[in-house]
């Protein structure tokens, strides 16, 4: 999922905070160990979704999100549609459900013999 350059600015002050927050607090190492998609203090993109799945998930953290969100970039239309497709992705990542339009453009190995594809049929 490419996310719009706008929101990444508008999410940037936030994630910088969050990021100051864990190293402050000593977390960024224990972060860096137990989680093997991390590249280290520099992976940008694994914080960028580190802080995204951990605000959603908590009480009203939808909402909190798109207050951020839309507070930058004044277009309601646009952050309503990124936090729908980030909660979209979210859980078809949980349940590793794709279609093969999703497969192809996410490049998701296809030998995962615990896919699940979407049962759409042509008729």
């Amino acid at each position: 999922m490419l996310i719009c350059k706008e929101i990444l600015l508008a999410l940037e002050p936030t994630i910088t905070d969050y990021i100051k927050t864990l190293k402050k607090n000593d977390l960024m190492r224990k972060v860096i160990e137990t989680n093997e998609l991390c590249s280290g203090e520099d992976d940008i993109c694994f914080f960028y979704i580190m802080f995204l799945k951990g605000i959603l998930e908590l009480k009203g953290g939808t909402k909190r999100l798109y207050k951020i969100i839309n507070k930058k970039i004044k277009n309601p239309k646009k952050s309503r549609e990124f936090i729908y497709k980030f909660l979209k992705l979210d859980y078809k990542s949980e349940l590793n459900m794709w279609s093969w339009n999703e497969i192809i453009d996410y490049e998701i190995d296809t030998y995962d013999r615990d896919i699940k594809f979407t049962n759409y049929e042509i008729g």
